[in-house]
């Protein structure tokens, strides 16, 4: 029977969906907390209320620490029941190493309060790669997703000039994310440089069978199951360069702009060719 919980804190852009939907959700031998999910139409995917309630203040809010009630209440009531089941208890979120670093101190001393003697897993990638793919993942989010609305408008900017108006925003994108190796460092002196376990999505991309049977291994779950499971989950879609130079050319169009600004989320994403 493993002893052993596990955090995975990202970084965003690292394959997190195939973990968090295909491997830790479904695998037989993990029992998944959930991810802390926070927007206008959903606070969480955690578990149950209890770990939702225990993340969103002590966690996603993280402004006290939780007090000794509260940690040997989870311990007993939700860690201890899914050891008693021989599986591995896994919290997935991988905005844990986004925001400044005093919160992600504090977030890690009140995970360490939770959780215990565990395990983090960190999963990174070339920062180059990573900009670009925040930057599209903004562009879509702003203007076809969650941050759209009938009446917005459009909101594009070239890649230089995000990086630009962003650069000096402290605990944002893409600073927050550029900032890894003292993000790392944080959960490394909280839980111990022997307690961190580090994954690189350029592996995933090049031997995915590889990357995700090295992850089951070292988490003590069964690979062979692990590995079925991420062949499952549909990754999410890149976006094309026919998505961004509409959006341009949009931008570039005093009429255009108009349209689009009083075409609701659910047309935009028909004219970006964004499936539902």
């Amino acid at each position: 029977m493993t002893e052993t919980s596990w955090i995975h804190i990202g970084m965003p852009k690292t394959g997190t969906k195939s973990l968090q939907e295909g491997m830790f959700y479904r695998h037989s031998e993990v029992g998944y907390l959930g991810l802390y999910i926070h927007d206008r139409k959903q606070f969480s995917e955690c578990r149950d209320a209890d770990v939702q309630q225990v993340y969103r203040n002590f966690i996603f809010k993280c402004e006290e620490e939780p007090p000794a009630s509260i940690c040997e209440g989870f311990q007993r009531n939700i860690l201890n029941p899914i050891f008693e089941a021989s599986r591995c208890p896994v919290f997935s979120w991988e905005s844990l190493i986004e925001n400044n670093l005093d919160v992600k101190r504090q977030r890690a001393r009140n995970l360490h309060k939770l959780f215990g003697s565990c395990r983090i897993l960190v999963t990174l990638r070339q920062p180059i790669s990573l900009m670009q793919s925040i930057y599209l993942q903004l562009l879509s989010r702003d203007n076809a997703g969650s941050y759209s609305r009938w009446g917005s408008p459009i909101r594009f900017e070239s890649i230089d000039e995000w990086i630009t108006h962003n650069w000096d925003k402290i605990g944002g994108a893409p600073h927050s994310h550029l900032e890894y190796p003292a993000s790392i460092r944080v959960f490394a002196e909280e839980f111990g440089e022997e307690n961190l376990e580090i994954r690189l999505y350029e592996q995933l991309k090049s031997e995915p069978e590889i990357y995700y049977r090295s992850i089951c291994e070292v988490m003590k779950i069964n690979h062979e199951e692990g590995i079925h499971l991420t062949k499952e989950i549909q990754r999410n879609r890149r976006w094309t360069v026919q998505q961004y130079e509409f959006l341009q050319r949009v931008s570039a169009s005093k009429w255009k702009r108009f349209f689009f600004q009083y075409s609701p989320p659910k047309i935009r994403r028909i004219f970006l060719g964004i499936s539902e």
